[in-house]
């Protein structure tokens, strides 16, 4: 297949320089470095032979499957020998062997007999951009909207979006997410015309779509600013929305039934894609909320012909992955699960930039692909061609509506604001609405969510642990999160009625008339003035102790608790407020 706009062709991707000044510099180019030799993977393979060997296992390795980032081996064990005895070893494998990481481990390699460990190697090597677009598997990818992926040990990788669903693309390494996205959209722009494919692009940083700005695909110019990127979301969704009523109309069920008909009134409905390399900036605590409903409300758009290709860097809301069938993770600081990212194991033993893992279909794969520099991807938009880039009128027109009226509300007031609690570190104001929008204390998520780093991220939760929104960290370093010590503005509820002196007497009262023997105040009520007085006597004594060496937050527990007792003793000797009121 001979892509109309973009050749992948040598001179693409080599190009020949005329001078010094137009030879590629070492950072922006990463060519591809020598395979790993055969003298090293025997070696490899005889040193965790012994390895197994010191450790008793019965257990040979029967394949060795080289790659430019690791080395697969393929392990066969003898009858009685378990599964997770070779996967006791992971810490000993990596700490004997000398690499970077732990190995990561497939127990069993899937559809097969056999067990594969996976040692990374001391110094990887990625492909080159060349070595993807050139390769036979890439012009053979079938599907509407192919994306190319890079390559796992034995071949190339692709994935068609138009059937896999959106895609969420995620993990800490922020350049290696950009890169792939900048991949993804040259591998479009090699099988689709403008009249094909329409492309809308968001990023909060400049460099990640500049190359791309003037393209012929474009609905409209790369946005930066984060609430025209919750615009896009909306149009999206209002697009969305508009083809789903006009297949309704015709009696189709999807985009690709509606083509094959030639009498309808719209023909050409081209697929859209948005791609949007900053997810965390439309996830800010005040905008969190209606973003993951736009985004769960876009999770079948693709049957209309509008994808969703988004980065986030950091961990994903639990809320967000039902938004995202197919899902790619980068990655992982040594030690965080990655379960918390992306639901699938195994992220924290890929290497630092340009390796990953893709979960589609309930199946895991591994791959390698190069960084793409924006200057490299500049070169390659230029044979994109067409005519310059000529913005849709009703999407302009959409975005200026919207943003105005979001400044309008504003202005007026009408938008919401959640409370300011009197921390001592304001941020962690924010790191309260984070915590109750993900439902979870974990610095992980929070590290990702407010952009800072881990410690600052642990500091933060000991601030509101200090405040009691959080409980004491349990022995695997988990957080409960106090309900019923926030405030109810911040859970999204309306203040809870606050009690006075007039109306906890008036409920007291209600209580002894009912005589239910089941209530604490009726059994004290009922034991007499003795018996209250006591209460009374111990309670003043807390209140003292409490003052004493107690924080403010106890001493007004203890204070409150005083004060009931001394209501029920009002109660019991027939006094009112009034008569109290009398004698200050």
């Amino acid at each position: 297949m001979t892509p109309p706009y973009l050749p992948p062709s040598p001179e693409l991707w080599v190009p020949v320089p005329r001078n010094a000044e137009d030879s590629p510099s070492p950072e922006e180019e990463r060519p591809l470095d020598p395979a790993v030799s055969r003298e090293e993977q025997e070696r490899t393979a005889t040193h965790f032979q012994n390895l197994l060997e010191d450790a008793g296992l019965a257990a040979t390795v029967t394949a060795i499957v080289p790659t430019t980032a690791y080395i697969r081996l393929e392990i066969s064990l003898a009858p009685g020998t378990s599964l997770e005895a070779l996967g006791l070893l992971r810490q000993e494998i990596q700490q004997r062997m000398g690499r970077p990481r732990p190995p990561r481990m497939l127990l069993p390699i899937p559809g097969r007999d056999r067990a594969g460990v996976e040692i990374a190697n001391l110094q990887a090597a990625f492909p080159t951009p060349q070595e993807l677009f050139l390769d036979p598997d890439w012009s053979a990818a079938q599907g509407h909207l192919p994306l190319l992926l890079g390559k796992d040990a034995l071949r190339l990788l692709s994935l068609d979006l138009a059937r896999s669903g959106n895609l969420l693309v995620a993990g800490y390494d922020a350049p290696s997410l950009a890169s792939l996205l900048r991949q993804f959209l040259l591998s479009l722009l090699s099988r689709q015309t403008p009249e094909q494919l329409r492309l809308l692009l968001f990023s909060t940083k400049a460099e990640t779509f500049r190359p791309f700005a003037k393209l012929p695909h474009l609905l409209l110019a790369p946005q930066r600013e984060t609430e025209t990127g919750i615009g896009l979301l909306e149009w999206c969704l209002q697009e969305t929305t508009r083809r789903r009523r006009l297949l309704a109309a015709s009696g189709k069920r999807n985009l690709e039934e509606y083509e094959k008909e030639s009498h309808l009134p719209e023909k050409n409905l081209p697929r859209i894609v948005l791609l949007a390399d900053d997810l965390n900036a439309l996830l800010a605590p005040r905008t969190s909320s209606r973003v993951q409903e736009l985004l769960l409300a876009l999770e079948q758009a693709g049957t209309v012909g509008v994808h969703l290709v988004a980065a986030i860097s950091g961990v994903v809301p639990d809320a967000l992955r039902d938004a995202f069938p197919s899902r790619i993770c980068g990655h992982l600081p040594p030690g965080d699960p990655t379960q918390e990212l992306l639901g699938f194991q195994d992220a924290e033993c890929l290497q630092d930039q340009g390796d990953f893992l893709l979960h589609a279909d309930g199946e895991t794969l591994r791959f390698a692909t190069p960084l793409l520099s924006p200057k490299l991807c500049a070169r390659a938009t230029e044979c994109a061609g067409g005519t310059p880039l000529r913005p849709l009128a009703e999407l302009q027109t959409f975005l200026l509506h919207f943003l105005e009226g979001k400044r309008a509300l504003q202005e007026a007031n009408l938008e919401k604001e959640m409370p300011q609690l009197n921390f001592a570190e304001p941020t962690a104001n924010d790191a309260l609405r984070c915590v109750l929008s993900a439902g979870q204390a974990n610095p992980s998520l929070l590290s990702g969510l407010l952009g800072v780093s881990r410690e600052r991220a642990e500091n933060l939760l000991d601030e509101l642990t200090f405040h009691e929104y959080l409980s004491a960290p349990d022995q695997n370093g988990e957080r409960a999160i106090q309900r019923e010590k926030i405030p109810p503005e911040l859970l999204g509820e309306a203040p809870r009625q606050r009690k006075t002196l007039e109306t906890l007497l008036e409920e007291l009262s209600r209580k002894i008339a009912q005589g239910d023997p089941g209530s604490r105040t009726v059994a004290e009520y009922n034991k007499g003035v003795h018996a209250i007085g006591k209460k009374i006597v111990e309670e003043a004594a807390e209140v003292w102790m409490a003052a004493e060496y107690e924080n403010s937050e106890n001493l007004s527990l203890e204070i409150s608790q005083l004060v009931y007792h001394l209501l029920v003793l009002m109660l019991k000797k027939k006094i009112t407020l009034e008569d109290i009121y009398r004698q200050l």
